[in-house]
């Protein structure tokens, strides 16, 4: 990719979106992510806005790095470019939430969890399960229920194993000698898929509070 763009240049043709989105892309998958962000910092200099594109590519790459400050770095600018879409918005939303969670961040984690509800974008399972197993980390079983209740109102399936899920959340809670909650948590992977396949209509997106 970097040698077509100097071949560009070489012949007096001006690059585009399209062709710094390709050497940004080319650098994330590299693993020159520093590099990606020099060609989303050499396209501004040059006059040409980064689209969702641009900056999601440099995000999620950050994210998959467990970079969390990072990626949550390129998030904002994202957001202050303008460039944002509802798309790009919940996709960023994700990676950067999963990333925080990974880290062992809850605070971060469930704070931009929180925005992403409020903002109304598409939270995703893995997302709810990520902040839901890093406060059973943390001993938060509380914080870990209230995520899959969450997970319940937007229409997803809380699953019933792994990390985050309804029988870890359970087991916390039996630890605890609270059983009566412990089969009130591992209920709700049943109810959502028992709920799944009579409800009709887009998702309410609305009025979630972690």
């Amino acid at each position: 990719a970097e040698s077509w763009f100097k071949q560009m240049e070489q012949k007096g043709v001006s690059p585009g979106l399209l062709t710094y989105n390709s050497l940004i892309n080319a650098a994330v998958k590299a693993g020159d992510r520093a590099r990606a962000e020099n060609w989303l910092t050499d396209m501004k200099r040059r006059g040409i806005e980064p689209d969702g594109v641009s900056y999601s590519t440099i995000i999620h790459a950050w994210a998959a790095a467990n970079d969390a400050p990072r990626a949550e770095h390129w998030f904002q600018e994202l957001r202050k470019s303008g460039a944002a879409t509802e798309q790009t918005n919940s996709f960023c939303y994700n990676s950067v939430c999963q990333a925080w969670a990974r880290a062992g961040d809850v605070v971060h984690a469930a704070s931009l969890l929180q925005e992403a509800l409020d903002a109304r974008a598409e939270v995703n399972a893995n997302t709810f399960s990520a902040v839901s197993g890093c406060s059973l980390k943390l001993g938060r079983p509380e914080e870990a229920e209230c995520c899959l209740r969450c997970m319940q109102q937007d229409g997803l399936q809380v699953p019933l194993r792994g990390l985050g899920g309804a029988e870890a959340v359970a087991s916390a809670w039996a630890q605890r000698g609270n059983q009566a909650r412990a089969a009130a948590v591992r209920a709700l992977a049943k109810d959502c898929k028992d709920m799944s396949t009579a409800r009709l209509g887009p998702r309410s997106r609305g009025g979630k509070h972690l």
